[in-house]
């Protein structure tokens, strides 16, 4: 059986921060503390105000899971070719288009002109990552 400690002070302020911090409602902090909702919340909003907050614990930090694109695909996003390690911005990618160095997207609707969504065809993008220069490591 844990207790409560219901005499004012920074222990008591402590837990009901962290109370607050698992997702506790102030009702329920304060049935739980002997208070009211209404002091629960005071008593939050004053350590916030004063930035007094005591530190959470860190969350842990779960990694996203990498999303590799299949070249097999037949048309690849913007997204997707991040995802390839083709890091250009929509607008240098827009500019090597324009200079007939990377493959140009072809519109999937009949979007007006440039705010059509667009989609690079992944046989060329391939065929443009085989042609890159080879880089020694």
């Amino acid at each position: 059986m844990t207790t409560t400690n219901n005499r004012p002070g920074p222990a008591r302020d402590r837990a009901i921060i962290e109370a607050h911090r698992a997702g506790k409602t102030y009702r329920e902090i304060g049935a739980q503390f002997g208070i009211s909702a209404y002091r629960a919340n005071q008593i939050v909003l004053k350590h916030e105000r004063r930035g007094t907050m005591p530190a959470a614990a860190p969350k842990p930090v779960t990694p996203k899971p990498l999303r590799v694109p299949s070249l097999s695909r037949a048309l690849l996003s913007h997204d997707d070719l991040r995802d390839l390690g083709i890091t250009y911005s929509r607008w240098s990618l827009t500019r090597l288009v324009k200079e007939g160095r990377f493959p140009a997207p072809v519109a999937l609707g009949p979007g007006p002109g440039p705010a059509a969504r667009k989609a690079l065809r992944a046989a060329e993008v391939e065929a443009w990552l085989a042609a890159l220069p080879k880089v020694a490591a």
